[in-house]
């Protein structure tokens, strides 16, 4: 793959439903930040925590550890990379005190992160990103409704990136679902375990399509 110019990657926003977008920015040597681009969410709780506009969102008292490096927002079902720490038993490592302190930090990036998220889409011409192969065309068309009403406008895209559904899908190519969504298909998506092991060739040849 080229490493030339890669302006052209801040059309695209990941929606969160893994991190192998996330990887496949990185590859492409976009360090833009995103408030979904280290996190997992659900397209359902996407949709919820868009018409709900964040409301508490990343809330102390919604946090609970999933493992040593990782926070869910109980209230989305929302998963974070976080510097909140957590033991082998599932309790936050650091004081109350230290806790209550170190989450102020993180929140308000996490905050900072949703503000350039919302002038982003309210802009427009933002192509949103998810993995999520069990998504129908009609969750496709809910996250997108979900979209315009976050946004306020209706000129967003939506992209589903998933393996092929029979031989006659090819790799690297965009199928046009309707005039604002789309699929894109890779050989297969990443494992959520392992969301760097993804099909960046491909990827690149999807995103590529949509400049």
């Amino acid at each position: 793959m080229t490493n030339n110019n890669h302006s052209w990657t801040d059309i695209f926003e990941p929606l969160g439903t893994t991190c192998e977008i996330g990887f496949v920015l990185q590859k492409l040597d976009s360090a833009r930040p995103s408030v979904f681009r280290w996190s997992g969410i659900r397209p359902a709780d996407l949709r919820r925590l868009l018409d709900e506009k964040f409301h508490d969102a990343f809330a102390l008292e919604n946090l609970t550890p999933i493992n040593a490096g990782m926070v869910l927002d109980s209230r989305y079902q929302w998963a974070f990379h976080s510097a909140l720490k957590s033991d082998e038993n599932g309790k936050f490592i650091a004081a109350p005190e230290d806790l209550s302190r170190m989450h102020r930090i993180e929140r308000v990036r996490i905050i900072n992160d949703i503000a350039e998220f919302q002038r982003r889409l309210t802009h427009g011409r933002i192509v949103c990103v998810l993995v999520a192969p069990s998504s129908t065309e009609e969750d496709l068309a809910k996250t997108l409704a979900a979209i315009d009403g976050y946004s306020g406008n209706q000129t967003n895209q939506l992209l589903l990136v998933t393996g092929p559904s029979g031989t006659a899908e090819v790799p690297g190519s965009v199928i046009r679902i309707s005039p604002r969504i789309a699929r894109g298909i890779v050989t297969r998506p990443a494992p959520y375990n392992l969301a760097n092991d993804a099909d960046y060739e491909n990827w690149e040849n999807i995103l590529r399509s949509f400049v």
